[in-house]
């Protein structure tokens, strides 16, 4: 429960201000409770839920209404019970009472009062609280009612990897079973239990990720992540963690094994009496809201009876409508200009105020790329690499880039050259993970591309090679780290010059800010909050007297030569992302990774966070053969606005060099 003055701080927050206005309100004051109580975001967990207007709802735990809004945007008639009476003027400021068709009750109201049954109750989060009134609550629900209830795992990967425990905090405490109090996440069977006591005959589980409190994604047993889609772990907002192994990867394992339901972070449950028989199952729900509002959209899968799927785009906001609205239109545009070229476009049609895709089974690009940059099949990367290249260049037809006041305003004033080759029509998110091919395909040169996502379609014209940079940058960064290429080795692949690599850089920069609200994403609020993460290496280092290079203080002053390289210098969500390699030579002939350390133009430390990687594309560009593992790749990551001063600082030993920006 909060305190009296959060919740009165709060409540002036919310009178004195709209709902658009409050990611700039987080930010501000980087506090972990305004953004628990106040972002959009958690509206996410009940958003895609398969009510309709006109249901009754129950709000079991409604907090300060973070989730209210979005129950009445579905229903119009939602009951929520506030902890206390200040819990229950906080709601009504926010969401209205009167007109609204929501009833706020207190604690007290609740226990004493009769209101009928409910057509669905939603218990989301502090499950521990409630469990001895499961029963009951189960009791409310109508013929055809059903309870959602939603809350961590405490056997999810996460807290495996160092998060402490979601309510009494402590490592491992929730994998080890051992609560203090009755404060406690459950595991999947705990839950499961829980409601065949209450005499729920039937549930289904849905996997919220990250988890339930923010979540961008819904999945499902029917629709489980892909290969290196879980990769947003860095939600340690309230307390600090430590990082024992990289969660992606570890998911892609468990994945693989299909074990990812046993250690999902947190669960999401729709249980009934047993009667509920559904037109359609929601599989999965993607949440694109942190944007623009005009830009912002829920991707849906959905399910019929009969086994048939579709994909559905909705917008979040009114504002919104227009740009799903034109998905049909690109679909139309697209496949004229690249009619018998290999590659195809979903088929889209209008469906309300979105827009519904056709559902095609097949394995993406980026799949194909991956696997065989995992068994380190040289030959057949390059080859897709050559043909991604190839067919991109050749298709779409081809006019001549000319400057416009359209381009200007999403791509800004950094132009590329007049007379560049673009497409009739430019997808510039011709990216591998949205290429399909054929299912069960391995690689076939010849086979047809499908691209099942092509939201960001323009009719003036876009350099081609904009296309291909943003999808050799985004295989690089994503697919194809370690394998010994170079970016620019592969810019070259495409005759992308780095100059024209830097303008386009500045491209993609301007084009996310065109997309973006001005203030940090909810990925990026760990850093403002600082809470922080500390990486099982510097544990070790930090045992044993070592330096953050790995490298014990006896062997400092043998460092003979320092060199480093910046590769690329983004600004994305109000965080700057540096990337490059460093290494020092001591004088036995090792070459070893070094010290960073980002300071600001006061020459304070700014907190980062280092990113390390093998880079034998540098071992072999430079010649050096004396090593196996490489370990010289950067990728630094931490919090400042485009146009402000900034170094990094390299150092092992007595020396060091600095990168002014």
């Amino acid at each position: 429960m909060e305190d009296a003055q959060l919740l009165e701080e709060l409540y002036e927050v919310i009178k004195q201000n709209r709902q658009q206005d409050f990611p700039r309100i987080i930010e501000q004051q980087a506090s972990y409770p305004y953004l628990y109580h106040l972002s959009e975001v958690r509206g996410n967990l009940v958003d895609w839920l398969p009510l309709e207007r006109g249901m009754r709802v129950l709000e079991r735990s409604a907090e300060c209404g973070a989730l209210t809004g979005s129950l009445l945007k579905k229903t119009g008639q939602v009951t929520c019970v506030a902890e206390t009476p200040e819990h229950a003027k906080l709601i009504r400021t926010r969401w209205g009472e009167e007109e609204s068709g929501l009833c706020v009750l207190t604690e007290t109201e609740w226990q004493q009062g009769e209101h009928g049954t409910f057509d669905a109750i939603l218990l989301a989060g502090n499950v521990w609280r409630y469990r001895d009134e499961l029963p009951a609550l189960a009791g409310r629900l109508s013929d055809r009612g059903r309870l959602i209830l939603a809350d961590a795992n405490r056997l999810g990967l996460r807290y495996l990897a160092g998060c402490q425990e979601e309510y009494e905090g402590g490592y491992f405490t929730g994998i080890e079973g051992r609560f203090a109090g009755r404060a406690r996440s459950f595991s999947r069977s705990e839950y499961e239990s829980m409601l065949r006591e209450a005499g729920l005959a039937g549930w289904e589980c849905y996997y919220p990720y990250p988890d339930h409190i923010f979540p961008t994604a819904i999945y499902s047993q029917g629709w489980l992540p892909g290969k290196g889609e879980l990769v947003g772990n860095r939600r340690n907002f309230a307390k600090d963690r430590i990082q024992l192994f990289d969660e992606g990867m570890a998911y892609d394992g468990l994945l693989a094994e299909g074990v990812y339901g046993t250690f999902a972070n947190s669960f999401l449950m729709i249980a009934d009496k047993g009667s509920y028989r559904p037109k359609e199952r929601m599989l999965y729900a993607k949440f694109s809201g942190e944007r623009n509002r005009r830009f912002a959209v829920r991707t849906e899968i959905r399910e019929n009876a009969a086994g048939e799927k579709r994909v559905q785009k909705e917008a979040l906001y009114r504002e919104g409508i227009a740009h799903t609205g034109q998905m049909c239109d690109r679909y139309l545009q697209l496949s004229e200009a690249y009619a018998d070229s290999g590659i195809d476009f979903c088929r889209c049609e209008r469906r309300g105020q979105g827009a519904e895709l056709a559902f095609i089974r097949g394995r993406t690009l980026a799949e194909i790329l991956s696997e065989a940059a995992g068994r380190w099949d040289r030959a057949v990367v390059e080859q897709i690499l050559r043909e991604y290249i190839r067919r991109i260049g050749a298709s779409g037809g081809t006019v001549p880039f000319v400057r416009t006041e359209e381009f200007a305003q999403v791509f800004g004033p950094d132009m590329p050259d007049e007379g560049m080759a673009c497409a009739r029509v430019s997808d510039i998110d011709l990216i591998f993970s949205n290429i399909l091919l054929p299912e069960n395909t391995e690689w076939e040169p010849d086979a047809l591309w499908t691209v099942i996502d092509y939201e960001w379609t323009f009719s003036f014209p876009v350099p081609k090679a904009f296309l291909l940079y943003r999808g050799l940058y985004f295989a690089y960064h994503q697919l194809l780290g370690g394998m010994g290429w170079g970016q620019q080795e592969l810019f070259d692949m495409a005759q992308i010059t780095e100059e024209q690599a830097k303008i386009f850089a500045a491209m993609e920069i301007r084009f996310q800010s065109y997309l973006g609200t001005g203030t940090l994403s909810v990925r990026n609020m760990q850093r403002k909050l600082g809470t922080r993460i500390v990486p099982l290496r510097e544990l070790l280092e930090a045992a044993d007297g070592r330096t953050a290079a790995g490298m014990p203080e006896a062997e400092w002053l043998k460092v003979r030569r320092l060199r480093y390289h910046i590769d690329r210098v983004e600004y994305q969500d109000g965080s700057v992302i540096c990337s490059g390699w460093a290494f020092a030579k001591v004088k036995d002939g090792r070459c070893l990774p070094v010290d960073i350390c980002v300071k600001d133009a006061q020459g304070h430390t700014m907190p980062a966070d280092v990113t390390r990687t093998e880079r034998a594309d540098v071992a072999r560009q430079l010649n050096i053969r004396a090593v196996t593992h490489p370990v010289w790749g950067f990728d630094c990551v931490w919090l400042a606005q485009p146009k402000t001063r900034w170094s990094i600082r390299f150092s092992l030993g007595n020396l060091c060099k600095v990168y002014e920006h």
